[in-house]
């Protein structure tokens, strides 16, 4: 089912400055709000669009009420293919270069550049057995359905519209998460379509994720603690790509409190407890580096 989206971009902000006249937010969320809305700005008609082609907006076809996350790290390369065998049981979504891998997840997320689309170009026969999810940010003011009219047909496309709360900002994890529930933007099927993001994708998967009706959410492949890709590994040495692949990622950045004031580490652990207490939601850790795993509780297969 498509969500309608006529007029929505406007609905959302008139709602937004609502909540906002009703709540007394800390330094900086004003700030990120006002941020966020001028990205809304660029993407509105992309979600008119999405009401009149057959494009999805955040709405993924679920088979499980589990999904893995699968993370860029190089503990990645420690699992095995019993490891894939369990994942393979439930849903997954990677995201950005995770097609460089064999594994075919459930879902897969990224942001629009021309090494991307040259990926997606690449592994154009993998993507009839994936949900694409494209996100909004770095979104050209181009048509959705000419930028991706190379897709085959079968392809499901899905829009995914966020909120993006910044690094640069500072602001209150707990008073964000209020105001955000206020808003329904946890709920699946609302008029909020916006997707709350914090700080990095990981940031943006998690809401997704919840607000889809996954209440266990396991992360693989995050290490925090590394600056290395999995695709380092000299197994991938011999192949090659119709893009260029980063070498170094922000990892280590992102857990590091000079970069930015609240850490990934530190939203992770927030996370556990608030999705926890607050949606029913459950996060864990598989097979990650010691930094991720000693945040989240290590998830256990149930044996079959």
């Amino acid at each position: 089912m498509l969500l309608k989206a006529s007029n929505t971009a406007s609905r959302i902000k008139q709602r937004i400055n609502v909540i906002l006249n009703g709540h007394k937010i800390i330094d900086g969320y004003k700030e990120t709000v006002s941020r966020s809305l001028l990205s809304l700005s660029k993407y509105e008609l992309a979600i008119e669009e999405c009401s009149r082609q057959n494009i999805f907006l955040s709405e993924p076809i679920a088979k499980s009420r589990t999904i893995f996350i699968l993370g860029s790290g190089q503990s990645i390369n420690n699992l095995t293919y019993q490891d894939f065998n369990i994942i393979s049981q439930h849903d997954s979504i990677g995201f950005n270069y995770w097609l460089i891998h064999d594994y075919t997840p459930t879902h897969y997320m990224f942001q629009w550049s021309p090494d991307l689309i040259a990926m997606l170009k690449q592994n154009i026969e993998r993507l009839s057995n994936m949900n694409l999810l494209v996100r909004s940010i770095h979104l050209p003011r181009l048509s959705l359905s000419s930028m991706f009219d190379f897709l085959p047909k079968s392809v499901c496309l899905s829009f995914v519209p966020e909120l993006a709360f910044h690094s640069n900002c500072v602001f209150d994890l707990n008073q964000i998460h209020i105001l955000l529930e206020a808003l329904s933007a946890f709920k699946n099927n609302t008029s909020f379509l916006l997707v709350p993001k914090f700080f990095a994708t990981i940031g943006l998967i998690i809401p997704w994720a919840a607000r889809n009706g996954y209440t266990n959410v396991i992360l693989a492949g995050f290490d925090m603690d590394s600056p290395g890709y999995f695709w380092n590994n000299s197994f991938y040495s011999g192949r090659s790509y119709n893009f260029s692949l980063p070498t170094e990622g922000h990892a280590m950045l992102h857990a590091s409190s000079s970069f930015m004031g609240t850490t990934i580490p530190d939203y992770l652990a927030f996370s556990s407890k608030w999705y926890f207490k607050s949606l029913g939601v459950n996060i864990y850790s598989y097979k990650c580096s010691n930094l991720v795993s000693k945040i989240l509780p290590e998830y256990v297969p149930a044996k079959y």
